[in-house]
């Protein structure tokens, strides 16, 4: 008898066999495989799937990140790209194998295993980076930060923001304000006035457009937002253009 078949008839003629890690939400872009006996377990691999699900069952019910194709046999160390946002990394085997004339069921000998990526909402080299807020669902790429499903454009001027940063590209809508629009702009409900008058309207400077200025010039110049009533103000955005 040899060793394999010491494990028992259960372990050896199973027709169903799966691996599972918790990867406590992750987006994986690759995972990497290692085998210690190179080619002679080639056939022990033949057929094998990688699965990123959000459920433990098997066999797995998720996102097939990788099936190995036929014909021929799988290289043992592999490097599997795999975008994708679930709870669990599966490798599963329901095909068995032939060595010589004895068919085996399923056989699972893994050695090495590393997971690449970041847990939901995290991006760096160790994952201590935070995703924009304005990234759809804030989900982002662990390698840059850049928004996996695009960004959130609801209240940016025209409805555009930039993929990679989450900013809103032309400004924001009215009464929005900061780099993703995601802010309450008192500034929009204001009586704005400026001092001398000058040659561009003060109300430019409150329209939610960065590329329209207000323009005024004097020995003394002033430029004024009249909130109405007394507010709480916790923060100001002031980008200057030229005249």
């Amino acid at each position: 008898m040899n060793d394999r078949q010491n494990f028992g008839d259960d372990w050896v003629n199973r027709r169903n066999s799966g691996v599972k890690w918790d990867t406590s939400s992750v987006i994986l872009p690759s995972c990497q495989w290692n085998q210690s006996e190179q080619l002679a377990f080639a056939t022990r691999m033949d057929g094998f799937k990688l699965y990123v699900t959000n459920t433990s069952a098997i066999p797995p019910d998720g996102y097939l990140c990788y099936e190995d194709p036929d014909p021929g046999l799988p290289n043992t160390t592999q490097t599997i790209p795999c975008n994708q946002l679930g709870k669990y990394v599966i490798y599963y085997d329901n095909k068995g194998s032939y060595e010589g004339t004895h068919f085996y069921g399923p056989i699972i000998e893994l050695c090495y295993v590393a997971i690449n990526g970041c847990g939901k909402s995290f991006w760096g080299s160790n994952c201590e980076n935070d995703c924009a807020e304005n990234c759809i669902e804030r989900n982002c790429f662990p390698e840059n930060g850049s928004c996996v499903w695009g960004c959130n454009s609801q209240n940016c001027l025209n409805d555009i923001c930039n993929k990679y940063t989450a900013v809103c590209t032309f400004g924001c809508k009215e009464r929005r304000t900061g780099s993703f629009c995601n802010k309450y702009n008192m500034a929009s409900d204001g009586l704005v006035s400026q001092n001398p008058n000058g040659s561009l309207l003060a109300g430019l400077a409150i329209d939610g457009r960065e590329t329209t200025c207000s323009s005024t010039r004097g020995t003394s110049v002033t430029f004024q937002v009249d909130l109405k009533k007394e507010s709480i103000v916790t923060g100001l955005i002031i980008l200057s253009g030229g005249m």
